[in-house]
């Protein structure tokens, strides 16, 4: 029976570590994951058993093959690694995999002597460090430890992906502050934060909540660290949807009225659990009034005030 040999060098590295697992997950064949056989060898050499026909041997980093960057010329090219070796086949190979660039791109420039401070203190670099000193003397439970870390990584990019896809999905800008989500999930809310808007307003799908009533979320959510309290925005809504000259269209009081402020100020609206239920969609009127005003009091809390060099109040 034919089996996989998956040859790195002794004491695996961050990027032989990547290349073994980008080979391991991607260029064997699912159905004969159960045959794949792990060497290790003196950097630099070959497996002796490469010219087994029973035994398709794939070496990362070691071993002058494909996805060995050590030869005079690959060697000068810091773009280059066993790791962006392998991920460029697996790309070839037609496997969906752009997901991992970001991984695959800090540890190429970690093999180059450019690993980020972040990764070293905090990421990939130091998870990998810690694990080689505590298998020191096992490269393959080291290896085996460090795929754990991988999957784990691939996870998040992968969800990290299906975000983006989501984002440009439900997303539409209404200023450089401001944005409406439309039929998206809390975590696209707080990916799009993170993208540097300073508020959301929001209306999700009809959903069953966990009490089992149904009902449509609506409401703003505003960026960590913003200084801006939504608590304030309700209050200057609804004094200006009171305002006869404050242009609310008919239901907008009764839209604001229904919504739940977070003690914290960071959200406020309805359809969570501590407001009632409320089956309906957001009124496009009252939607298009929310989000032009939005805009203008996010502006006004944002915009520094020329004497003080502080924000605005409402």
């Amino acid at each position: 029976m034919k089996r996989w040999v998956i040859v790195t060098h002794t004491h695996p590295d961050a990027d032989a570590a990547l290349a073994a697992w980008i080979a391991a997950r991607y260029l064997v064949p699912s159905d004969e994951q159960d045959r794949i056989f792990y060497a290790f060898v003196p950097a630099g050499q070959g497996f002796p058993g490469e010219n087994d026909p029973d035994t398709t041997v794939i070496a990362v980093d070691t071993g002058g093959g494909a996805f060995d960057h050590h030869d005079e010329q690959r060697a000068r090219d810091e773009t280059i690694s066993a790791s962006s070796l392998t991920y460029q086949a697996a790309l070839s190979a037609g496997n969906s995999v752009q997901h991992l660039k970001p991984l695959v791109d800090v540890v190429v420039a970690g093999d180059h002597g450019r690993a980020p401070e972040w990764s070293r203190l905090l990421g990939v670099h130091a998870l990998i460090s810690v694990l080689r000193n505590r298998h020191h003397d096992y490269d393959e439970q080291a290896l085996r430890a460090m795929f754990e870390v991988f999957d784990l990584f691939n996870q998040s990019l992968v969800m990290h992906a299906s975000l983006e896809r989501e984002f440009q999905r439900c997303v539409v800008p209404v200023s450089n502050r401001v944005a409406f989500i439309q039929g998206g999930s809390s975590a696209v809310t707080r990916y799009a934060l993170e993208q540097g808007y300073a508020l959301i307003l929001f209306e999700t799908n009809l959903q069953r909540r966990a009490d089992g009533c149904a009902s449509v979320a609506v409401g703003i959510q505003r960026a960590e660290g913003a200084p801006m309290d939504c608590r304030d925005v309700v209050r200057a809504l609804r004094a200006l949807a009171l305002d006869s000259e404050g242009g609310a269209p008919p239901g907008a009081l009764e839209e604001i009225d229904g919504w739940y402020c977070h003690p914290s100020g960071f959200f406020a609206g309805r359809g969570t659990s501590k407001s009632r239920a409320n089956p309906s969609p957001l009124d496009g009127a009252v939607r298009n009034w929310l989000l032009q005003t939005l805009v203008r009091l996010v502006d006004a809390q944002l915009r520094p005030t020329v004497a003080a060099g502080r924000s605005a109040g409402f």
